[in-house]
């Protein structure tokens, strides 16, 4: 947040308000959900948790699926064997 300030020309502390006022979360929640959004596609696309955790930034596995988890509602494992199911 501190990198998109300085960026934008403005304080970290602006850019927390604005986010909050904006969209009803901190920077570091959208930054989260944001990287799971991209997480769902990649899983989908048939690569495993640990790449995916990579890929988006995450430093281990189990750091990415606690996230996972807390915001899709169940582990990227669980994802990835109900698309399965599904035919997708």
């Amino acid at each position: 947040l501190a990198e998109l300030g300085r960026a934008a020309g403005t304080s970290e502390r602006t850019l927390s308000r604005l986010f909050h006022t904006g969209l009803g979360m901190g920077f570091h929640r959208w930054r989260t959900i944001l990287r799971v959004h991209h997480a769902l596609f990649l899983l989908a696309d048939g690569n495993s948790v640990t790449d995916t955790a990579i890929a988006c930034g995450w430093s281990n596995p189990s750091t990415f699926i606690d996230a996972f988890t807390a915001v899709v509602g169940q582990t990227p494992g669980r994802y990835q064997a109900d698309l399965r199911d599904r035919g997708e």
